[in-house]
């Protein structure tokens, strides 16, 4: 009985305890080309031919070329459909030696035309015998629905050397009926360089920047322009909290000839200035000399094409969040009455989140005074237009929202979202894919439009009082070369370090009001709730060491849809 037992066991995964290894080579394995050497079973146990028959009731796999729905043009895949009952399943078991510093990728998704599939689910498996005992560890897991494509990656590494199989599987949901499940591309293929170890490779993250990096247009009479942080810091001085006459912690020679020792503060209770020794949003407050807080000068800005501009990329879910981060030395509302609401450090953002199975986008974010204006590509209703404006021909996606007339972001945010969003084309390529930002003239929210939108705030000396034109009417900056800070934890150079680690806020002076209003000078872009942390962080690294009220903008999308 046991050994009939065993036998079963040996069947499922499709290895046969007899015959040694049949691979032990280097990678790339493009496993659609080595479908016919894999043992293809189901969940009974049975085997299956390859390549089989779409007719089989007991489940078939088979190499074609055809269309993948949510994806233009004709590929070659490896189709796998489960034996057609509730919750069977498929899989082909590739036996290997597993090469060293390999990873698997594929896209997945369904063959065009299988509407009435309700899901089914790809997983990655790898098998192994262990005294006697079959060993089978679930990689990754995917579920999707008809129209959804995914993306699959897995980090090999650990297994080097080992022998095993490596097993794709498709799970069926309650029915099996029309679930045409594809591989795209799957492929074991040598780890590509992923320094700050978030599980995007280096080159991807450059190349997802470098193809959407934003068209900034400021404002007529924009006079507080961007600025370098670490330029930032070498013109300021540390203090205790938002008080600019109060003694220095580090003073200003200091950080003039080194911004690291921004990170060597250990004042009384506000304990170490490093994130890392010290996960919480500290009162440490950078102080900017006066005579500096208009940022560095257009000649600079237009010239180097990056004055102030952060990238960061990052696995969310299923997608890449593209984000860039906006940093401006003085904040200045141009209040009648006095300085209300002005302060030092303004770090603004804008994001865009993409399928990689696609390269297509999803949604992007636009900021303003904290209020996330999202443009929703899949919604009912968009449409697409190529639009003249004053810096050319742009590319504009057209919501259900749609409207150009006067609004109030602060009344109206949902109809702001869904609205409309530009897009600037690429002077290589000719493609529309960098995301315009429109820049609030002196507080420099990021507009996704020179429409009539406003930001009311109310003060009792002056009700309805309205934010600042962003007409885009000024010097306009395509940005490039944007440096990538990486990861909190893994950041990418010596100036991301400092700026992701300094757990402080980025000014002192924070106006007249603040304490009226209960306001205070922004913290760095790690501590504001649009900055998504790599889920291995968020679940047990730094970030589930930092308390959640450190965090700043009043929540975001990416707060209440966590992982």
């Amino acid at each position: 009985m046991m050994k009939k037992s065993l036998y079963f066991l040996c069947l499922l995964v499709g290895i046969n305890l007899m015959i040694p290894s049949q691979h032990s080579q280097a990678a790339p394995i493009d496993l659609t080309a080595r479908a016919s050497e894999a043992t293809w079973v189901n969940d009974q146990g049975i085997s299956l031919p390859f390549p089989g028959s779409p007719t089989d009731s007991r489940g078939f796999a088979r190499v074609l070329s055809d269309r993948i729905a949510g994806m233009p043009g004709t590929h070659r895949v490896l189709e796998t459909h489960p034996r057609w009952a509730a919750n069977g399943f498929i899989q082909g078991v590739y036996r290997l030696t597993m090469p060293a510093g390999v990873v698997f990728e594929a896209t997945v998704g369904f063959m065009e035309g299988a509407v009435g599939t309700d899901g089914v689910t790809f997983e990655v498996l790898w098998a192994q015998w262990r005294n006697h005992n079959l060993q089978l560890t679930s990689l990754k897991r995917l579920n999707l629905s008809y129209g959804m494509t995914g993306w699959l990656y897995v980090d090999l590494t650990r297994f080097a050397g080992q022998e095993g199989a490596l097993v794709l599987r498709v799970h069926a949901g309650a029915s099996a009926d029309r679930d045409w499940a594809v591989w795209l591309n799957p492929v074991i293929k040598e780890k590509p360089l992923d320094a700050d170890q978030d599980g995007i490779p280096d080159a991807k993250e450059r190349e997802l920047l470098d193809k959407h990096s934003p068209f900034i247009l400021y404002a007529k009479g924009e006079r507080l322009r961007p600025s370098d942080a670490i330029w930032y810091i070498r013109h300021s001085e540390l203090k205790p909290g938002a008080d600019e006459d109060a003694s220095n912690v580090i003073s200003s020679d200091v950080l003039q000839a080194d911004p690291a020792r921004l990170l060597t503060a250990n004042y009384r209770d506000l304990g170490s200035s490093d994130i890392t020794r010290n996960p919480t949003r500290t009162g440490y407050c950078i102080n900017i000399f006066n005579d500096f807080r208009s940022g560095q000068s257009w000649e600079e800005i237009t010239r180097l094409r990056n004055v102030g501009v952060y990238g960061h990329v990052v696995p969310w879910r299923n997608f890449y969040l593209v984000s860039y981060w906006l940093f401006y030395p003085y904040n200045d509302p141009e209040y009648p009455l006095g300085p209300y609401g002005n302060h030092e450090g303004e770090w603004e953002s804008v994001h865009l989140l993409i399928d990689p199975a696609t390269g297509w986008l999803k949604k992007t974010f636009h900021l303003v005074h904290g209020k996330e204006i999202i443009f929703d590509f899949e919604v009912d209703g968009v449409s697409r237009h190529k639009i003249k404006t004053r810096v050319g021909e742009v590319l504009e996606f057209r919501g259900p929202n749609y409207n150009t007339s006067r609004l109030d972001v602060e009344d109206n945010l949902e109809r702001a979202c869904n609205n409309h969003v530009r897009f600037y084309p690429d002077p290589t390529t000719n493609e529309f894919t960098h995301i315009m930002v429109y820049v609030e003239r002196s507080v420099h929210a990021s507009f996704p439009t020179d429409a009539p939108w406003n930001y009311n705030v109310e003060i009792r000396a002056a009700p309805d009082w309205e934010s600042h034109s962003h007409a885009g009417d000024g010097y306009t900056v395509l940005t490039r070369n944007i440096p990538n800070l990486g990861e909190v934890e893994h950041p990418l150079s010596e100036d991301a370090r400092i700026i992701l680690h300094y757990n402080g806020r980025w000014g002192a002076f924070r106006g007249w009001a603040a304490d009226w209003i209960d306001s205070d000078t922004p913290p760095g872009p790690q501590f504001h709730w649009q900055w998504v942390w790599p889920k291995e962080s968020w679940l047990s690294g730094l970030r589930r060491r930092i308390p959640n009220n450190a965090f700043t903008d009043g929540g975001s999308f990416f707060q209440t849809n966590p992982y």
